[in-house]
């Protein structure tokens, strides 16, 4: 089975979406058999009674929040108040639903992966423990859970100065900037999941310590000092700050920066600028390729980074 399909990938999905995540029925189905058994004797899935309303149709205009569930010759129909052809047929495994206990999920996964417990660290917010290489890791199920107050530095005080990744959803391109100008490595949860023959899936330690977790270029911005490659870089302080700015726009929604808003922040042409700090690189052995792979024309709109933004790390 792919890990798209897994139980564990479904439930961390469903998660996602908050504290009150619930599975349906019908999405549960595939997977009944022993691994959902077994979740549910570890109560990390807990039945809920059945349900007696159904979802409206899609784009009804009834009035109704839901629409009410009868019996019609022994079998449940959601039935439709202003078109009886858009009742819905359903099975009784359809009215099942199980809530996720997040808590005992996440001890599930902590123990399938190797690490010692999950211990909490603020609501929605684990430690799952240390690796070998004493990188501490750190698990947030839902997008609410990295952005309460607080949270770097409690994941900071937690880890002692190691080094740090946070295991998450999806977040926003803002929010992995905030992350990593804290120094903390953020990887999507799902993206680290590996089955393993117990049913149960397991965090992937070997994807956390890969080298492509590590990034290849790191500019701390009060320090202003630039690494790539763990090569230390020097720029005079507007060439920094072009730099910073390519870096920072990686990191946003539209990865180009624009000719205006390098003309606007500098005071120069953009290509002006842009050819000094190619020649800057090159002056520092960097290759002419490896300069304009790194910082990429975009024609007519501007200029870019050629890295991932998992491959860019901004620290304050």
């Amino acid at each position: 089975m792919s890990l798209s399909g897994t139980m564990f990938a479904l439930l961390t999905r469903l998660s996602e979406g908050g504290p009150d995540a619930v599975l349906w029925g019908r999405a549960a189905r595939p997977h009944f058999g022993p691994v959902f058994d077994r979740l549910l004797r570890k109560r990390v899935l807990v039945e809920r009674p059945r349900a007696g309303i159904w979802p409206t149709c899609a784009h009804c205009d009834c009035g109704l929040d839901a629409r009410p569930i009868i019996e019609v010759q022994g079998s449940p129909l959601a039935a439709c108040p202003s078109d009886h052809h858009a009742d819905q047929l359903l099975t009784p495994g359809d009215l099942r639903s199980f809530y996720i206990d997040a808590e005992r999920l996440v001890t599930v996964l902590a123990e399938a992966s190797g690490f010692d417990r999950a211990a909490s660290l603020l609501p929605g917010l684990w430690q799952m423990g240390r690796l070998a290489s004493g990188r501490v890791v750190f698990l947030a199920l839902h997008e609410d859970a990295v952005e309460q107050p607080g949270v770097v530095f409690a994941l900071r005080a937690a880890a002692s100065g190691a080094p740090t990744t946070l295991l998450a959803p999806e977040i926003p391109p803002a929010l992995q900037l905030y992350f990593s100008e804290a120094g903390i490595d953020v990887a999507v949860l799902r993206s680290v999941l590996s089955p393993s023959s117990s049913g149960i899936d397991v965090i992937s330690v070997a994807a956390l310590e890969a080298p492509a977790h590590a990034p290849r270029l790191v500019i701390a911005k009060t320090a202003q000092t630039v690494t790539l490659d763990d090569r230390h870089l020097h720029f005079s302080p507007q060439l920094q700050r072009l730099l910073l700015m390519l870096a920072e726009q990686a990191l946003s929604k539209d990865p180009i920066l624009s000719h205006q808003k390098i003309g606007g922040e500098t005071g120069r042409e953009s290509r002006d600028l842009i050819r000094d700090l190619r020649a800057n690189l090159v002056a520092q052995g960097l290759s002419k390729a490896e300069t304009n792979a790194l910082v990429v024309t975009v024609s007519p709109r501007g200029y870019r980074i050629g890295l991932d933004p998992a491959e860019i790390s901004l620290r304050s």
